[in-house]
């Protein structure tokens, strides 16, 4: 019995121990912006992403950002969208900017305005910085359940004042990064650990057998 309950308890270690986990920092595919007016710069991945009021033409900005998702290892158990800030513009202390969901075909009244997966206070001391923003629960399902994931940008916090620029990633070039990380936790055991379990359970039944002929 003491036997049964040591080689029991091993393999029941093994089988708590922690998953492998995996974690993929990737690229935009595609990025931009699109005006009130519909007028955009494209799908390029190195385009300027500019969102919010331009005072100069008294019109607002939307952004959106396309990642292709590769194979992963597990579910994702969490996710972070990570932008160069380049340039904060705005009288204001703060513009809140908030990224949803995107669909297939996408104009300037989609962006922002989906489901939301995140979103982020920014201020000047932002400029020429990196800014994160977490996902929630429903921007992580759907990096899930797509092979590209997509969102749609914008600043909820504008006043629309003519001539007055509140603005965000303003004069973001092509050396601007824009990227999502994708952390997974594996639900399948590494090889190592498949093969002292298997050791762990043969263990077990040698010790039963003996028991038996012992008897």
């Amino acid at each position: 019995m003491r036997y049964w309950g040591w080689s029991a308890a091993v393999v029941l270690g093994m089988m708590c121990a922690p998953a492998h986990a995996g974690s993929f920092l990737i690229n935009a595919t595609e990025r931009g912006w699109i005006q009130t007016g519909g007028s955009g710069n494209g799908t390029s991945s190195i385009n300027n992403y500019l969102d919010g009021w331009r005072g100069d033409l008294n019109t607002e900005s939307r952004d959106f950002f396309i990642f292709a998702v590769p194979a992963l290892d597990g579910p994702v158990i969490s996710a972070t969208l990570i932008l160069d800030t380049a340039t904060f513009g705005s009288p204001d202390a703060s513009e809140t900017y908030q990224v949803t969901s995107l669909p297939g075909g996408f104009t300037f009244a989609d962006l922002g305005t989906g489901t939301l997966f995140g979103s982020r206070a920014y201020t000047s001391a932002d400029s020429g910085n990196s800014a994160s923003i977490s996902l929630n629960a429903a921007g992580i399902a759907a990096i899930a359940s797509n092979t590209n994931f997509g969102v749609g940008g914008r600043i909820t916090t504008l006043s629309d004042t003519n001539g007055v620029n509140e603005w965000l990633f303003a004069f973001s070039t092509s050396t601007n990064l824009t990227q999502l990380q994708i952390n997974t936790s594996s639900t399948v055991p590494e090889p190592a650990t498949v093969g002292l379990m298997l050791a762990g359970l043969a263990g077990i039944v040698a010790m039963r057998h003996r028991r038996v002929a012992s008897k």
